[in-house]
């Protein structure tokens, strides 16, 4: 509590999400995408695919996939904030 008290943000906008300016495009359209997907196994497959197919979804490993969810802008921020 002592620390938070006399903590001063340097940039408190990341502290408050907003979606436009801090969420990657691609994030958005990612959701956007997997919310319209059935929920089947076939079809969330097909999804998935086409999400890779479409580069959304980077295949890692098996049923593991990386994708943006922040632009570089909040994270330089967020950086600088915790630095």
């Amino acid at each position: 509590q002592l620390v938070g008290a006399s903590y001063k943000r340097l940039h408190p906008e990341v502290y408050i999400l907003d979606r436009e300016r801090f969420l990657h495009p691609a994030f958005s359209e990612l959701v956007e995408e997997m919310s319209k997907c059935p929920d089947k196994p076939r079809a969330i497959e097909s999804c998935v695919s086409d999400l890779t197919s479409r580069g959304l979804l980077k295949p890692l490993k098996r049923g593991i996939w990386s994708f943006p969810v922040f632009t570089a802008e909040f994270c330089d921020l967020l950086e600088a904030e915790l630095a």
